[in-house]
């Protein structure tokens, strides 16, 4: 059964009363519930029938036809030699490992998902965490130099949100210091720099194709490198370390994506350029709503890109503003508006890296936050003390 789009009712030309607000009891904006991920697939019947002809042969998995045809188109689409994974996860343990990651430190932001971290650890390496810029919430070139060690071999940036790194800047660096540089773009499927779509900066980038990010084929990810070797062993470790011949030269796993992700993939690409305009048309008139609200400001790119917008970042000032974040949400339940709340100060205070000596200890300038989210679905309960105590008021939340 198809989940019917939500409608808004129409706005009165006048103010409305307290009383027709939602979050006071008045009628929801949205007629059934806007929820917090909502992905859109093709229908069965634009490529069932290549499915039950693989189902037929067997041909599921092990880089089949139509894998390899989805990896053929994203290389075109994207303008760089791309290989798919069974997830982004995976990919991005695959991409550390395949760019020489065997121990050392690797630079990553405070302000991220803990599977980056989590990555690098796997590889053997020591995440160490850096600052993130206020503006983008990626990651601040200036305070990674200041993290590069002895140790260090590479810099792993994150493109939260789908808003993309400060690219030339991190490469210059990288290049000075002889560092691999290394780009978990999980959520910027889309973005552009300098007219460019993410996927060919750095020695590699990771995409996720999860049914949360804007283009989703339920589950899925991969790599994207000018790099040839490093590619080819990246494609040797996702399938058990073998090489063409089938001898394993290391240790690899089984990363490898299935037929109808890849047929739902290529399915997808038709119409993603239409679907990313009509994400920036949206973002864009959301964000000309909210810049004239007191108390509320936008995370800012640079202007050289166009991000896909996976989550729209807005930071709360509660006294500017007169809420905090968790009071915003329940008005966002009582207009329908589905958004969840959730406490990050930063990924280097979980628990599993408070226990690790060697990881940098770094109190996020502007993030001791609370984020208005469409993607947690439960608290964390997680405090380190803010080391700027003239941000500790505003409480940056995203939302749509």
């Amino acid at each position: 059964m198809t989940t019917p789009a939500p409608s808004i009712r129409p706005i009165a030309a006048t103010p409305a009363t307290r009383s027709e607000i939602g979050f006071f009891g008045g009628m929801p904006i949205f007629d059934v519930p806007l929820e917090i991920v909502r992905p859109r697939f093709p229908a069965l019947d634009t490529f069932g029938a290549r499915f039950q002809d693989a189902l037929r042969s067997g041909n599921v998995t092990n880089n089949g036809r139509w894998v390899l045809e989805f990896e053929r188109q994203l290389t075109e689409y994207l303008g760089v030699p791309t290989a798919t994974f069974c997830n982004g996860q995976t990919a991005m343990m695959a991409m550390l490992r395949a760019a020489g990651i065997a121990g050392g430190e690797v630079i990553v932001p405070a302000f991220t998902f803990s599977a980056t971290p989590h990555a690098v650890r796997w590889c053997n390496a020591d995440p160490v965490f850096a600052d993130v810029l206020p503006d983008s919430m990626c990651l601040d070139p200036a305070h990674v130099e200041r993290k590069i060690t002895s140790k260090t071999k590479a810099i792993l940036g994150v493109d939260v949100y789908g808003i993309a790194c400060e690219y030339a800047e991190l490469g210059e660096l990288a290049r000075r210091h002889g560092l691999k540089l290394l780009f978990d773009s999980a959520p910027a499927f889309g973005t552009r720099v300098d007219g460019r779509l993410v996927g060919g900066f750095g020695d590699a980038q990771m995409l996720s194709f999860h049914a949360t990010k804007a283009f989703a084929t339920m589950e899925g990810g991969c790599i994207c490198s000018h790099n040839d070797a490093l590619l080819k062993r990246a494609k040797a470790i996702r399938n058990f370390g073998q090489d063409p011949v089938g001898d394993c030269d290391e240790a690899g796993i089984n990363g490898k994506l299935t037929e109808v992700c890849a047929l739902i993939g290529i399915e997808q690409l038709k119409a993603f350029e239409t679907a990313a305009r009509a994400r920036r048309r949206a973002a864009h008139r959301i964000c000309a709503g909210l810049e004239v609200l007191p108390g509320l400001s936008l995370a800012r790119p640079g202007s050289n890109q166009e991000p896909i917008w996976l989550y729209l970042p807005v930071v709360i000032d509660k006294c500017a503003y007169g809420l905090v974040a968790c009071f915003s949400q329940i008005a966002g339940y009582r207009c329908l508006s589905l958004m969840r709340a959730f406490l990050v100060v930063n990924c280097q205070s979980a628990l599993v890296w408070l226990a690790l000596r060697s990881c940098s200890q770094v109190a996020i300038s502007s993030m001791r936050i609370c984020l208005l989210g469409m993607r947690r679905s439960r608290h964390w309960d997680v405090r380190t003390p803010s080391s700027d105590s003239a941000r500790s008021s505003q409480l940056p939340c995203f939302g749509v």
